[in-house]
């Protein structure tokens, strides 16, 4: 598991245990319609770190891509077995590669 996506699962879960030590304390002391937007607030607040890290790898992947960098598609493919066209298709839809592997080809990115 590459670092960054341990510090996203460790955020992700921070922020999920503090949000819950929140609802608990102060569930006597908000209403009903009050309680159920906080609760709310913080489901939101625990896909932040994920959806940060999704801006930055499509940006590190579109950067790449505007290069012509032979050995750095080698790594990439050897290390997830994604091809530059599936690369291409992903800044275009932002679907179609799994996370781990995006985490993987940051890592890689990131290193060159």
């Amino acid at each position: 598991m590459p670092k960054n996506q341990k510090k996203d699962f460790f955020l992700t879960a921070s922020i999920a245990i503090i949000g819950l030590a929140a609802i608990y304390f102060s569930n006597t002391v908000l209403n009903s319609l009050a309680m159920s937007f906080f609760s709310i607030g913080i489901v939101i607040l625990t896909t932040l770190p994920v959806q940060i890290r999704k801006k930055k790898q499509h940006k590190l992947i579109t950067d790449y891509l505007n290069r012509i960098d032979t050995t750095l598609q080698e790594n990439i493919y050897e290390a997830t077995q994604v091809t530059p066209d599936q690369l291409k298709n992903y800044t275009v839809l932002g679907t179609g590669i799994a996370s781990s592997k995006l985490y993987k080809i940051e890592e890689i990115i990131s290193k060159m």
